[in-house]
Parts: structure tokens; sequence; C-alpha cells
């Protein structure tokens, strides 16, 4: 199993939405669809994370572009793309026909995930499929929404149906005409592996957690730093503490790059000064509700 956060996005790819972790309902399941390449083993997974870096996905002046909050290879690569519970993509699954205020954008409201298929008749690969169910036994437990189906949203529900939405079953696939993840897609199976993830969650040790962290980790110091933020926080899993491990050297990186832009660079050669800034940003995280 791989997890770690995505290598970079445009900014205007995602915006901040804080308290969007006690909005969400549920997740969106999309398919990455690239068209590139007619080999069955084909993965889309790589060259839809560099679209998220590309200069030619969005723009700065229109303030949107193509991209999403999760993203699973098909090696079951999974990438950690936004902090759900203070942002969303800018653009993933939007409005229907019906804009505000009577009706509401689904990748407000759900967690957008999208999968490696890069044609509508390429099979999922069974590895994509379970780190998908582990993916969403994780924010089910988290979120606290069923692991069921939702056929359609009108996307002008109130209460927003808790569950599991897909782009082509809600009134802006429809709109765009989508078809992801469409009929390869195995319901059966995913739903199985992820209540059975939800309920029984990730056996590996602690110890493999421990050593996971400090592997990534660009010290011994900040990974303990990581360790001891997380330690408290009562995750139940495995990839649920590195996922919150990620956010947080998401963070720290973010905290170091704008000393550096403030001509701090010097400074950064001294640990101590380097963790401060990771400290800072660890006191600030430590403030959010344990999941």
């Amino acid at each position: 199993m791989t997890v770690r956060a995505a290598l970079g996005h445009n900014p205007w790819l995602v915006r901040p939405l804080p308290g969007r972790g006690e909005l969400i309902a549920g997740i969106t399941l999309h398919s990455t669809r690239s068209g590139n390449a007619s080999d069955d083993e084909y993965d889309d997974g790589p060259g839809t994370e560099r679209w998220g870096m590309h200069p030619d996905n969005g723009s700065a002046a229109q303030g949107w572009g193509t991209f999403w909050d999760r993203l699973i290879w098909r090696d079951g690569t999974r990438l950690i793309c936004t902090d759900v519970d203070r942002e969303f993509a800018s653009w993933t699954a939007g409005f229907g026909n019906v804009g505000p205020p009577t009706a509401w954008a689904l990748g407000h409201y759900y967690v957008q995930i999208e999968l490696s298929q890069s044609r509508p008749d390429q099979p999922f690969s069974d590895a994509s499929i379970e780190e998908l169910a582990k993916e969403t036994g994780e924010l089910s437990r988290r979120y606290d929404f069923p692991i069921v189906r939702i056929p359609f949203v009108t996307q002008q529900e109130n209460p927003k149906p808790r569950g599991i939405t897909t782009h082509e079953g809600s009134a802006n696939g429809v709109k765009l005409g989508k078809s992801d993840p469409g009929d390869l897609f195995p319901w059966a199976t995913f739903i199985e592996k992820a209540q059975a993830y939800k309920s029984e969650g990730d056996p590996m040790s602690e110890d493999k957690i421990r050593s996971t962290i400090l592997d990534w980790s660009q010290s011994d110091d900040f990974g303990e730093a990581v360790i001891a933020a997380i330690s408290t926080r009562g995750f139940k899993t495995t990839t649920e503490r590195l996922n919150y491990a990620i956010v947080i050297r998401e963070r720290v990186d973010a905290a170091i790059a704008r000393l550096m832009q403030a001509g701090s660079s010097t400074e950064l050669a001294d640990v101590e000064t380097t963790l401060a800034a990771i400290n800072t940003v660890l006191d600030g995280l430590a403030n959010r509700e344990t999941p």
C-alpha cells in the first residue's frame, strides 16, 4: 500500500471551505478517462496527477480547473490531494441545471474520488478497488455516512443524501453527459470490501505506522513531531493516521515555503528554526476535532 500526498497542484485548483468536514455526507466516484491508451493495463493515475500541475489545467484568471480530493492509481497508489475538512477541489462535480440557492454543488458535500480508468471499456484493477474500499471505509467511519449506493442525486435534496454517489448519477453529471464510473464498476465487490474495512480497520501494527511515517519524514525530529501530534487523535487505523500525517507534512512544507519566500532561507539551515515552523503548524492542527 502506498498512501502519499499529491506532488502538487495549480493554486487555483483548491479553494478554502472552512468547516467542510462538518458538511460531508459521503463520497462521489469518478473515472479519470484520459483516453490515452488502448492497453487494458495502462495506468491513468500518473498522468492524471501531472494534469493537476499542468499550466493548461484552468487558470488563475478563471479561478478553477479540474481537480479532486483523492486519486487512486491502477496499481493501488492512493493520493491525498486536499484537506477535506477545510478545503475543496475547485471543479469536480458542480451544480446541475439549477444553481444556488435552490441547488448545491456536489463537490462541497461529498469527497471527490478519481479512480484510474483511461477508457469506459477498461476494466478497473483489483488493486484500485481494494484501495478505494479502504478509503471509503475510513471516510465512512470518520464522517458517519453509510456504505450504500445512492442511485441519483438531484442536488436539490435537503438534508443531503448520505452515502456513495457517482458523477453519472448526479444532476451535474447528466448536464455534462458524464458516464463515470460506468457499467464496469464492480459494485458488489466494492461495497462488501468497504463495509469490511469500516468494521475492521487496517490491521497493521503501531510499529508499522511509526516506521512508515519516519521513512518519508524529512528528519527523525520531524517524524517524531508528527507521531506525537497524531498519537492522541483517536485514529483507529494505520491509513487514517498516515492520511493525517500527510496533511501535517503538506502544511509544514507550505509554512517552510512561506519562510523561504520571506528571505529566511539562511535561518532554515538551523534545526531549531525549522522545528519552530513545524511546531507552529502542529499547534494549529492540534485544535482540530478528533475524527
